[in-house]
């Protein structure tokens, strides 16, 4: 009886031992296989990551390249023709500085002719200064391909002359006839640069990698932890620059742990034994046992359906995650694009204000996007909620207009908006949702057409017979590469991207289209596309919006005594938009599409002692400075209004009153008559106090000195404008002795700083020299700049932005007799 027991007991052993073994090999087989997975998934993962750093921070290259073109030829002429590299230093220092947001920088500079003149941080790469790239062996081929591809070329790792490995980015800059200027440069920092890339976090998970770049010239490796390639290496690729960039991945201790491996055959061993005594001194049934491996085996098919769930789902969030840049780079693009312009016309202030006021917005729109990130889990759990409050659609297209321009302008495609027949512009909806709708549609239109070409925006209020509720259309068309029917069904889906060559490069989550519908369904509206392929594509959307409590905007026109308005615009549209904002506001209008007719109405009605109180006119009616000075000197004092383009560069200095951006909403006309109502205020204070004063002005900014002296006019004083220390300096020297009564002296200026014009000033023969009132008008503000001017000889010290309260006031003490 024992030996039965025994051999039964053996033949359970050996039975469930080749079992369990078998179970364990399969086990093993699909770990590996897992493991492999996870690393592919890691490595693809890691290099797209790598991607975005490494887009990042080229891009500062072109940031470097758009701030020397925001002064013109003459900062590039000035930096190329400079020997030691000290023009506009303290600019590009400047800008370096911001840009310079991580370690893994190691220098940023600007190459006038391929050499290297401006470096920042300077200290740590002065070595490299007049490192000529073009004629250097090492240097040469790259910069010539990217001189003469026009792209931008990464090369690397390179050994520096001021020491260490880096990888090296070079974007050539072309003056506008095309001819070549030089590089703007980003030097990135081996190893401090693999931090940002992800890399040294691959060796905190037990990972060794190789991370090379593959080109026509062959692979270089660019950092590496792996000693050879084996067959257990994974690799995740991507292309960029024209080169193929390959991320090689390794556990350092293999895909499997052989110590797990034995720990677990022991186990196996162990249970075999215990099972096997078991079953024979319990005699399990067949039934039984069966029984026990069915539900084994589906409670590893629940394990390993669940396993591979929960990696799709992994899968689609490192997806989501790693190409959400493009979503985030739309305000980002307004903000850096704003900040430049901040930075050329610092002494404007109303301009600052302005720019102040659309980064703000969209700054206020990037938090939004960042804090709705996960909308579509969001939207899919049902946990997706509207904010209704009263908001401006006038504010909401401005908006749109400032996120997307620099994008439109980057592409020099073309923007048309159309907007007609908005009689409410004050409306009550969730205006983030709108916002986040309109500018994903306007965001995919631009990044699917091509360069230079056309896009339009229309917007349409349909429904004007209720008083709660009104439907705007809202019509996105562009000229770009279209989509096929195929496609057209799907294009709502999560994460659906068209497989196009001409697209696999375009960064996108696939997941825009889809919240912006589920926001459009939530909203109660609608949305229809039409698209055909290499023709373009046309959204249409529909959405129903409340209606506040009308403002009685009559009142203000009444309190302002307007009550006639002409317009002199040739374009139809826009002239019924005109009528159709203003027509609950009882205004008596007429609008001209021929200027002598125009000009006969107005004539007419000034005879017949029925004048018209504001005149608004289309900037881009030709001649139309001389128009407006025409019609000021028949009536001095008729408020006179132009309306440009979003993007006009410069409206030519004539005598208007406001101008008001297209397309024109009520809300901005009554803003700019109150700001006209303002200035008027502020005027009749200064009138005059300044009268007979002659004052010589130094500034070589062109908007800053027009800000000055409009300023010191306003008081009654006479101003002459000097652009450089060297002129200012000829100026008074060849004057009559009295001609000026006191000198406001920029202190950083072109070919002479004011400082040393100063010097020359008190040491010339000229009978004032000694006595006439220097001030300084700077930006410093530090106690040695203070110091700097008192001890070059001037009187005074006036910090920019310029306030007119102080100008006056600095005048009236240091000019001791004004002329009156």
């Amino acid at each position: 009886m024992k030996k039965q027991k025994l051999k039964l007991i053996a033949c359970y052993f050996i039975v469930l031992l080749i079992l369990g073994q078998t179970i364990l090999w399969l086990q093993i087989r699909h770990t590996v296989s897992t493991h492999k997975q996870q690393g592919q998934m890691l490595a693809q993962t890691t290099a797209n990551q790598l991607k975005l750093v490494m887009l990042d921070q080229v891009e500062k290259t072109e940031i470097l390249e758009a701030f020397l073109k925001s002064y013109g030829n003459k900062m590039m002429d000035d930096m190329l023709n400079s020997k030691d590299g000290s023009a506009y230093l303290s600019e590009f220092n400047c800008i370096a500085e911001e840009l310079q947001d991580t370690d893994g920088i190691k220098a940023l500079q600007l190459l006038p002719k391929g050499i290297v003149m401006y470096t920042y941080p300077y200290e740590p790469n002065k070595a490299a200064i007049g490192d000529d790239v073009l004629h250097r062996a090492s240097r040469r081929i790259d910069a010539l391909k990217a001189m003469e591809t026009g792209q931008m070329v990464v090369s690397g790792a390179l050994e520096l002359m001021q020491g260490g490995l880096a990888l090296i980015a070079r974007n050539p800059i072309y003056y506008e006839d095309g001819t070549f200027w030089g590089f703007s440069v980003v030097v990135l920092d081996l190893p401090d640069i693999l931090i940002p890339f992800g890399l040294e976090g691959l060796k905190e998970q037990n990972y060794e990698y190789r991370l090379t770049v593959g080109s026509v010239e062959g692979e270089k490796e660019i950092a590496s932890t792996m000693s050879q390639y084996n067959e257990d290496t994974v690799v995740g690729r991507i292309e960029m620059f024209g080169q193929t960039w390959t991320l090689a991945l390794a556990p350092e201790t293999g895909w499997y742990d052989m110590n797990s491996i034995l720990l677990w055959v022991e186990i196996i061993i162990l249970l075999a034994a215990v099972l096997a005594t078991t079953i024979a001194h319990a005699q399990i049934s067949s039934r039984g046992m069966k029984n026990a491996l069915t539900q084994e085996r589906q409670a590893r098919e629940v394990a390993v359906h669940a396993y591979e769930t929960a990696k799709i789902a992994n899968a689609s969030k490192s997806t989501f995650l790693s190409t959400m840049s493009h979503d985030i780079r739309t305000p980002m693009n307004a903000i850096v694009g704003l900040c430049m312009l901040i930075e050329r016309d610092a002494g404007d202030k109303e301009r600052v204000l302005n720019y102040a006021k659309k980064i703000n917005i969209s700054s206020q729109h990037l938090l939004d996007l960042i804090n709705d990130i996960l909308d579509m889990s969001k939207i899919e759990s049902g946990k997706t909620s509207l904010n209704f409050q009263e908001f401006s659609i006038a504010e909401a297209i401005d908006e749109w207009n400032t996120m997307i321009r620099p994008r439109i302008n980057a592409k020099k495609q073309e923007f048309i908006m159309d907007i007609q027949g908005i009689v409410h512009e004050n409306l009550i909806g969730d205006k983030l949702r709108l916002n986040q709708i309109m500018i994903n549609l306007l965001s995919n239109a631009i990044k699917y057409t091509p360069d230079n070409g056309k896009i339009s925006l229309k917007v349409r209020e349909q429904t004007k017979n209720s008083s709660t509720f009104s439907e705007f259309e809202f019509e996105i068309e562009d000229n770009g590469i279209g989509m096929t029917e195929e496609f057209l069904e799907h294009v709502y889906e999560p994460f659906a991207r068209a497989i196009d060559g001409r697209i696999d490069k375009v960064q996108g989550t696939g997941l825009g289209l889809t919240i912006t519908k589920n926001l459009i369904d939530l909203m109660g509206g609608s949305i229809q596309v039409n698209s055909v392929e290499n023709k373009g594509t046309k959204f249409v959307v529909n959405i129903v919006f409340r209606l506040p409590k009308l403002k009685n905007n009559e009142k203000f026109f009444q309190k302002n005594d307007i009550q006639r308005i002409l317009v002199i615009e040739p374009d139809n549209i826009i002239s019924n938009s005109i009528i159709s904002s203003l027509s609950e506001t009882k205004l008596q209008i007429e609008c001209f599409d021929d200027v002598d007719a125009a000009q006969n109405e107005l004539n007419i009605s000034n005879e017949k002692g029925y004048p018209f109180d504001i005149i608004l006119i289309d900037w881009s009616i030709p001649n139309s400075k001389d128009i407006i000075n025409k019609i000021r000197h028949n009536d001095a004092n008729i408020p006179i209004f132009t309306l440009v383009e979003y993007d006009n560069k410069e409206i030519e200095i004539c005598d208007i009153n406001g101008v008001l951006t297209k397309p024109f909403f009520l809300s901005n006309f009554i803003s700019a008559i109150e700001q006209f109502q303002k200035t008027k205020e502020v005027k009749s204070t200064y009138d005059n106090s300044l009268q007979g004063v002659n004052i010589l002005v130094a500034e070589d900014n062109e908007i800053n000195g027009e800000i000055i002296i409009e300023l010191l006019q306003m008081c009654g004083a006479k101003c002459t404008l000097c652009v450089d220390g060297q002129q200012i300096v000829n100026t008074f020297e060849k004057s009559i002795p009295g001609s000026y009564d006191i000198i406001f002296m920029d202190i950083q200026m072109p070919i002479m700083d004011g400082l040393t014009a100063t010097r020359k000033i008190r040491s010339s023969n000229h009978k004032d020299a000694k006595i006439i009132p220097i001030v300084a008008m700077t930006a410093n503000a530090f106690a040695e700049d203070r110091k700097a001017s008192e001890d070059a000889g001037m009187n005074g010290h006036v910090l920019k932005p310029v306030d007119l309260n102080i100008l006056e006031k600095v005048v009236k003490e240091l000019v001791k007799n004004p002329k009156s």
